[in-house]
């Protein structure tokens, strides 16, 4: 099961890979703020640690405002996943002793935002972060004063496919996360085109062949 293309499936839809998410209302201590969150469609690409079979694609959901992600996979760096999905990473005393050190960890998601998990996981030496989620997927979002602080890229995955990833290649992983470009070519239309002008041609056809009959 490879997940591929240009469009990636969230809660029964497939979307484009570039595409404003919306205003979303937030409380904050002492305002409410209207965020406006940019969201795209990526891949993170998988593979085992020791070699063996070949790697898996699986579809993720990044905001760009954190950190740009590579449009080619030879651009992206492929890093030492740390399965953290038993933390949710919302304080210093849920890192590991060591931090992630040029690694991509994966935490679960929920009881803070998106933005305190990222900082904790730059802090830490991360070099990007997966956070895992059992529910739909939705753009983790912030606010400038955040996004400029934050250098390194966050992306949600779901649950489904992080169970896949460790069931297929085991604990230690690789990953590299990277946006393919949208084809200039839209296939469906291309199937759509050919449908018409298929259609067109047998109407005529069978028009000419009761005036002949005639």
């Amino acid at each position: 099961r490879v997940r591929s293309g240009p469009g990636c499936p969230v809660g029964g839809r497939e979307l484009s890979p570039a595409r404003w998410c919306g205003g979303k209302a937030r409380a904050e201590p002492s305002a409410i703020a209207l965020i406006q969150v940019a969201c795209e469609y990526g891949m993170v690409h998988v593979v085992p640690e020791t070699g063996g079979p070949r790697g898996k694609d699986y579809c993720i959901l990044y905001n760009p405002q954190w950190a740009h992600l590579p449009h080619d996979l030879s651009k992206a760096s492929l890093l030492q996943v740390q399965d953290w999905t038993a933390s949710v990473l919302c304080s210093p005393s849920s890192l590991p002793a060591k931090g992630f050190t040029n690694q991509l960890p994966m935490v679960a998601r929920g009881n803070c935002t998106f933005y305190e998990k990222v900082r904790l996981a730059q802090g830490s030496g991360a070099r990007g972060l997966l956070i895992v989620s059992k529910e739909a997927l939705v753009p983790p979002g912030g606010n400038k004063t955040q996004y400029d602080e934050i250098g390194i890229p966050v992306a949600l995955l779901s649950h489904r496919d992080m169970l896949d990833i460790f069931q297929t290649f085991g604990q230690a992983v690789r990953a590299a996360l990277y946006a393919p470009k949208e084809p200039m070519l839209d296939y469906n239309m291309v199937i759509i085109f050919i449908m018409a002008v298929g259609t067109v041609a047998l109407g005529g056809y069978w028009a000419g062949s009761r005036d002949v009959r005639k």
